[in-house]
């Protein structure tokens, strides 16, 4: 599916789209800052701003075409024969016969466009208000799915003589959830279970380099709201496409954008597998899809900062190294070579005494 990138948009223009329903998103190419569209909505926008295509151009992502618009040109001012053209439309009809507006006719001209605003304005807080709604009941049926999955895994359990509370499984699964690799801590607060991550990277196979994401805390909620999972990146927030994302495919909320992750994890969770459940979640941070509209800013993450490497010693650091032992055995051989004699003096002391230059025996 093809996406297309417009730039030169200001804020008014995306208050203007976003007032006509208008789906888009903001996005990052190079140094360019502009929205991204679908086929539909990149011609309803440009129908909306009263722009026309002039033509498209590659980016540096498949998939990804920048449009560059214009003005929609004004009608032709001669037909033939160089005589003036007639109205091509009705509208053009009122143009040619409308007067001057003068001031009364300019407030009725206002109080129009702020009536017809309004309905616009109505309609769109109808559809907000009929998305959240739909939301709502998307989770509301979601937990409804846990807890009727849940019942199932229950049932087929005590068919086979499992307990209806069984301690020690659930013991094993949260034991399990600290054998997955990169999970450093787990808590368990209010139906939700936190894991901590280390550190997490993903690897881009346009550049073949990897993209240091960051720490995660990945929330599971086994009552089944917020589609049973979210990812929040403790280390940084990247503007991918969009603001203060936690990683490629993760919005601000902690939401995924992909639709196959979370049917997969609601599952998981619906049968308490939390450790399937936090592997799949954690390879879904690490594997990001490059083609993918949102993957393909991968690169706005930074890259993995690799050791230093340690100095190799080269023939004549060795040779060097080799004399300088030297030396200090020719040091130490002299110092040892005086010592005896300076005893054997302190030996020879008064016999009779039975005391030595050194002091008592």
């Amino acid at each position: 599916m093809k996406h297309y990138f417009l730039t030169g948009l200001n804020d008014k223009q995306k208050v203007q789209l976003k007032d006509s329903l208008v789906v888009f998103s903001d996005m990052v190419i190079g140094d360019q800052h502009g929205l991204m569209f679908d086929e539909t909505n990149k011609n309803f926008a440009l129908q909306v701003l009263g722009f026309v295509e002039k033509k498209q151009a590659a980016t540096l992502y498949d998939g990804i075409i920048q449009v560059v618009y214009g003005a929609a040109e004004a009608a032709a001012t001669e037909g033939e024969g160089g005589k003036p053209a007639g109205p091509s439309k009705k509208t053009d009809v009122v143009k040619s016969k409308r007067p001057e507006l003068d001031d009364e006719h300019k407030k009725y001209r206002d109080l129009y466009i702020a009536a017809c605003s309004s309905r616009v304005s109505e309609l769109v807080v109808q559809n907000r208000q009929v998305i959240a709604t739909e939301r709502s009941q998307i989770e509301r049926l979601q937990q409804e799915l846990v807890r009727e999955l849940r019942a199932i895994r229950l049932e087929e359990g005590r068919a086979h003589g499992a307990p209806l509370i069984d301690r020690e499984s659930y013991a094993r699964e949260f034991d399990a959830i600290f054998d997955v690799p990169k999970v450093k801590d787990v808590s368990v607060e209010d139906g939700v279970i936190s894991v901590y991550t280390d550190t997490l990277f993903a690897y881009d196979n346009r550049s073949r380099k990897n993209h240091e994401l960051g720490a995660y805390v990945i929330q599971f909620f086994t009552d089944g709201q917020a589609d049973c999972v979210r990812w929040f990146n403790l280390t940084r927030r990247v503007h991918g496409g969009r603001s203060d994302q936690h990683a490629p495919h993760v919005f601000t909320s902690g939401r995924s954008s992909l639709h196959a992750i979370k049917d997969s994890i609601v599952d998981l969770v619906a049968e308490l597998q939390i450790a399937v459940a936090t592997q799949l979640a954690i390879d879904f941070i690490e594997q990001v899809d490059v083609d993918e509209p949102d993957g393909a800013m991968l690169d706005r993450w930074p890259l993995e900062k690799l050791p230093e490497p340690e100095p190799v010693e080269t023939p004549a650091d060795a040779s060097a190294a080799g004399s300088a032992d030297g030396t200090s055995g020719a040091t130490t051989a002299a110092d040892s070579g005086t010592t005896p004699a300076s005893s054997n003096e302190g030996a020879s002391g008064d016999g009779n005494t039975g005391t030595s230059g050194t002091g008592p025996r």
